[in-house]
This record gives C-alpha cells, structure tokens and sequence, in this order.
C-alpha cells in the first residue's frame, strides 16, 4: 500500500495504512514489520505511535523525507547511498542489526 500525492488528505490515506498494518499484523501473529516510502508530509508516528524510525540523514538536499519505519527499535541500520537514474532522492540501504539477524533465525 502506498502513500499517495493523488490523494491529497494524508489523515485518509494514514488511516488506510493504519488498517493494512492491522490485517497484516494478526495475520503475521506480530512478525516485524517495515514501513518505507517518502513521506513528505504524513506522520506516521500519529497513527503507529510504537514504530521507530531508522534514518537519521537527509535524503533529499536537506531534507530527511525517505523514512523506514519498523515495530522493532534498533532493529535495522541505515546508510545513504547514491541516486537511483534522475531521482532527486538518495537511496537508502537498510541492513538488519545483529539481534535482528539472530532473532531471524531462531
């Protein structure tokens, strides 16, 4: 599901979000769960309140707008890396920490 510009009340499509999360959810018996995308002006974080946000740098001129969101704090490390074809956005690398990868495999 994605966040999008054609729909212009973020409150709506946060909404929408925030019902995907919850089908996925109890079908995933509360797996962890990531949550990536632009997010020039929806708060995620008034909807999901227990989801951590992983990226720390700007990913477009100044601008932290390219967020991962996951249920898990600390779970994953962000790095930037280069621009993909004509994006004005960098990309952004994700790698589960250590503890992640543990728990992946228990």
């Amino acid at each position: 599901m994605w966040l999008s510009d054609r729909v212009p009340d973020t409150t709506i499509q946060l909404a929408g979000l925030t019902s995907f999360y919850a089908d996925r959810n109890a079908a995933l018996c509360g797996g962890n769960v990531i949550i990536a995308g632009d997010f020039n002006h929806a708060k995620l974080k008034t909807v999901l309140p227990k989801f951590h946000q992983h990226v720390d740098f700007a990913t477009r001129g100044v601008n932290t707008l390219d967020l991962v969101y996951s249920n898990i704090p600390g779970a994953y490390h962000t790095e930037p890396r280069s621009h993909l074809g004509y994006s004005d956005h960098i990309s952004v690398l994700l790698t589960p920490t250590s503890d992640v990868q543990h728990l992946t495999w228990l």
